[in-house]
């Protein structure tokens, strides 16, 4: 991913006919200020909040503020959700000699990834079982200043030690925002995260589509 990220900057950014403008909030007043005869909209989503007392402390990191810090020294974590985003979160913080706690409230992990998906990552959680503990059918109930109070499928509660904790319960679509720009001009498409949080592949074939009839 990181390769193929690189690869797709390079070519934004190695073409005449882009334009490419940083530190720039996109919004209808400056949409409509550049007279466009069609307009893509790819404004993504953002990760939904944690509700549970204590999840505003320092500590406590969405996925991508997680991401942000990924080169750094966490100490033991918890990871709250064990979607393929905190499944793969775990992978990478053993390869980093991490111990990691994955707390996950339904009895499957990575439950929308498909059965190829769901083979390999069983291959590479064994290889780390040291480093990587799942829980599954439990939900977590209060973040402390030592861990993550939690209620086990039995109903018994127990704390696990952690000096960071990180949310990975989903993203949510910035809907509003994306229809924001609609009526601007008559040719208004919305594509990637913004239609529906999901994976990198259908934001890759929904952006070369909608540039494609272009």
């Amino acid at each position: 991913m990181h390769n193929y990220l690189n690869h797709l900057v390079w070519q934004a950014t190695h073409n005449d006919n882009i334009e490419v403008r940083l530190n720039c909030e996109a919004t209808p007043k400056l949409a409509a200020s550049l007279e466009p005869d069609e307009l893509v909209v790819a404004v993504g989503s953002e990760p939904v909040k944690l509700r549970i007392p204590g999840a505003d402390r320092k500590n406590v990191w969405d996925i991508l503020e997680a991401h942000e810090h990924i080169k750094e020294d966490w100490g033991d974590t918890v990871i709250i959700g064990g979607g393929p985003s905190g499944i793969e979160l775990a992978l990478t913080l053993a390869e980093k000699s991490t111990k990691t706690t994955v707390v996950e409230m339904s009895g499957e992990i990575a439950e929308n990834g498909n059965s190829l998906y769901h083979a390999a990552a069983e291959i590479r959680l064994q290889e780390c079982a040291d480093l990587i503990q799942i829980r599954k059918e439990t939900t977590c109930d209060e973040i402390t200043d030592t861990g993550v109070r939690v209620t086990g499928k039995n109903g018994n509660s127990s704390e696990i030690p952690a000096q960071h904790v990180v949310s990975c319960v989903g993203m949510r679509a910035k809907k509003e925002l994306a229809e924001s720009f609609y009526g601007l001009v008559y040719d208004v498409k919305m594509i990637g995260d913004c239609v529906k949080a999901r994976r990198i592949n259908e934001a890759s074939h929904e952006g070369y589509f909608a540039g494609f009839g272009m």
